[in-house]
């Protein structure tokens, strides 16, 4: 597996080499165009049209959580966003546990505003770094983040291997 979707849509590595998330060159902007591409289960998968990229996000609850997963054309960066529409205090970078079904991960996440995700949303992206997440998202039944300085949130995984999956296609569609 040289690249970053070839088997599934990964969430925020480069293999090989672990590169840099760049909020520039990788996370959504502000004023990103969305097209819904598909749907898998309770994931949605849309193309980011500027960047010729794709996102899949899950709304969780009544829509008081959300995670998006995506990465660039290339599928050589991508990333795992968190946002909820609680009061919770978001730093700018703050260091990130990720546990999926006991598995831990450190990572570095970096709060950052989408537009899709307006209306009182608040959080922030994390850099996936390492394949064993990769894995372990895309097979996993529950994943925990907790940030260094605000609540934990569990978030089922359930639907995500295909949601990966279609995620890749939709990249490969943009290309």
């Amino acid at each position: 597996m040289n690249r970053l979707f070839r088997a599934a849509f990964v969430v925020a590595m480069a293999l090989g080499a672990a590169a840099p998330l760049s909020a520039q060159d990788v996370l959504p902007q502000e004023n990103e165009a969305y097209s819904i591409y598909d749907t898998v289960g309770d994931w949605t998968i849309y193309t980011i049209n500027s960047r010729k990229s794709c996102l899949a996000e899950k709304l969780f609850g009544n829509g008081e959580l959300v995670m998006q997963m995506g990465a660039t054309k290339d599928q050589s960066k991508g990333y795992l966003g968190v946002f909820t529409t609680e009061d919770v205090e978001i730093r700018r970078r703050q260091n990130v546990t990720l546990d999926v079904d006991g598995q831990t991960f450190e990572s570095k996440g970096i709060a950052k505003r989408n537009r899709k995700l307006r209306n009182g949303y608040r959080g922030g992206y994390i850099a996936v770094t390492t394949k064993a997440l990769v894995d372990a998202l895309a097979s996993g039944s529950m994943l925990t983040v907790t940030p260094a300085r605000t609540a934990s949130y569990v978030l089922d995984l359930d639907g995500l291997g295909d949601a990966m999956k279609v995620g890749s296609q939709c990249i490969r569609a943009q290309n």
